[in-house]
């Protein structure tokens, strides 16, 4: 039976490790809250601060990472320890250019994200 806790301590303590990768989501002042949302064509569209800056980002369950596509030249998005990077994987076998961002601070409504991960996609006329 002693095996069995120690099982579940660590497997726990491992879940708490992972899930908190990116950093922590924090509700402030309150015990729930409503998230304003658009639906269009299928898609779920939730208005997202990064880092003090207006957007609005598309809810997709199957994403591991957080990457923002398609921003107006008139959009201005401060990031931090920005990083060239290469990415694939977004259904062709091409890679294309990125920036890598961490140490963000993400606000949807009432909970803010401290320590994100950020993805941004540079490529114009990106068609999802």
């Amino acid at each position: 039976m002693n095996r069995f806790r120690y099982l579940i301590v660590i497997i726990f303590s491992l879940f708490i490790t992972y899930t908190n990768a990116q950093g922590l989501m924090q509700l402030r002042n309150r015990h729930k809250v409503k998230i304003p949302f658009e639906y269009l064509h299928n898609l779920i569209i939730i208005p997202v601060e990064v880092n003090g800056t207006p957007l609005n980002f598309i809810v997709d369950t199957g994403s591991a990472n957080t990457i923002i596509f398609a921003l107006d030249e008139k959009d201005s998005l401060t990031i931090n320890n920005p990083k060239n990077i290469k990415i694939r994987g977004l259904g062709g076998d091409y890679s294309i250019d990125a920036v890598y961002s961490d140490n963000n601070q993400m606000k949807i409504s009432n909970i803010i994200g401290l320590n994100q991960t950020v993805y941004v996609v540079i490529v114009e006329n990106f068609d999802l």
